[in-house]
C-alpha cells in the first residue's frame, strides 16, 4: 500500500529489490537448506526493516513469503495454527515468537540477503545523516 508520504526507491534501490525478488523468500531458502518444510504457494513481498518504529529505508529490505510477512495462511494449511506448526512463526506473530521459531530475526536475514547479493553488510548507526560541509573552490581541486 502506498500512502501520501511514501518515498519511492532510488534506481539503485529498485535494482537491489528486483534482484532480491528473483531469489525469492529468504526464509524459505534457509529452511530448505536445513531440510525443513516451506510454503510452496503465496506471494513474495518486500519487508522493510524497522528500528525505533521507523523504516530504515528501501536499502534495508528482505523478501518474504506472504505467510512469513503478514501471516497469510498458505495452501494446504487451513489455519494459522497449522501453518505455524508446518512452516514456523510469521513476523506478524511477533519478533520474539519469530526468533524462537526460526533461530534468527529479520536483521539476520538482511545480512544473509546482502551476502547473496554480494553487497556490504554494514548496518547504519542512525538514519540521521550528517550535513555535508561546503568545500571551497581550492579544496575541490
Amino acid at each position: 500500500m502506498i500512502h501520501k508520504n511514501y518515498v519511492r526507491p532510488t534506481a539503485l534501490e529498485q535494482i537491489r529489490i528486483n534482484a532480491m525478488l528473483k531469489f525469492g523468500c529468504i526464509i524459505s531458502a534457509v529452511r530448505k537448506a536445513r531440510g525443513l518444510e516451506v510454503p510452496t504457494r503465496g506471494r513474495n513481498e518486500v519487508h522493510h526493516l524497522v528500528e525505533g518504529n521507523k523504516r530504515l529505508g528501501h536499502g534495508y529490505t528482505i523478501v518474504l513469503n506472504a505467510w512469513y510477512h503478514r501471516g497469510v495462511v498458505p495452501y494446504p494449511a487451513t489455519s494459522k495454527e497449522e501453518a505455524r506448526a508446518r512452516y514456523g512463526a510469521a513476523l506478524s506473530d511477533g519478533r520474539k515468537a519469530f526468533r524462537a521459531s526460526h533461530g534468527f530475526d529479520d536483521r539476520d536475514l538482511w545480512v544473509d540477503t546482502q551476502g547473496r547479493l554480494g553487497m556490504s553488510c554494514d548496518m547504519p548507526l542512525s538514519k540521521i545523516v550528517p550535513r555535508r560541509e561546503a568545500k571551497t573552490e581550492a579544496e575541490r581541486l
